[in-house]
């Protein structure tokens, strides 16, 4: 269960797809693959991915969404 509205999660699947399409790849394709074949891109697309997803959870958290 979640408090998230549909439309939301919604909006979250599609921009993880866009993001998915414009950085070449999953995150986790990037992450296992790519950083095990030692591919600058893919070191830097998983910091990008990380980066963004720490900076969204913490402004989600201090606008009080807390699940």
């Amino acid at each position: 269960a979640t408090a998230m509205a549909p439309w939301q999660l919604l909006l979250g699947g599609v921009l993880a797809g866009f993001g998915a399409r414009l950085g070449g790849g999953c995150t986790s394709g990037h992450g296992i693959c790519g950083i095990a074949s030692l591919s600058a891109g893919s070191l830097v697309m998983v910091l990008t991915f990380l980066a963004s997803a720490i900076v969204t959870a913490r402004w989600l958290y201090s606008n009080g969404r807390r699940g």
